[in-house]
């Protein structure tokens, strides 16, 4: 995420979206680590506010899984990520409900 440094989007995830300062810094390394294409629409949701709906993997995006799942942005965009990477073991954990994907 070129436009923002570690720390800023710490600090910005900790002001502006009042996550705790322990959560914030994991959450931070999962965001900078994310596929490309999933850090560009996490960069349009931030300048837009609005949840786009691309990119797509495994017929999720982060518009559905926000709604579907009612996930807040982060985890939408973090677990569509995990459905990049991990496309079973995600897609096992949303069948099932998994309370992890929810952000605390």
């Amino acid at each position: 995420m070129p436009e923002f440094t570690e720390a800023e989007l710490t600090d910005l995830l900790i002001k502006k979206l009042g996550y705790d300062p322990a959560d914030a810094h994991g959450m931070v390394q999962d965001l900078l680590a994310m596929q490309t294409d999933i850090q560009d629409s996490f960069m349009d949701w931030w300048r837009h506010g609005i949840i786009p709906s691309k990119p797509e993997y495994e017929g999720y995006n982060p518009a559905t899984l926000a709604t579907e799942y009612r996930l807040q942005p982060i985890a939408s965009f973090l677990t569509l990520d995990w459905l990049a990477t991990e496309p079973d073991v995600a897609k096992q954990a949303l069948s099932q409900g998994y309370d992890e994907i929810l952000p605390g």
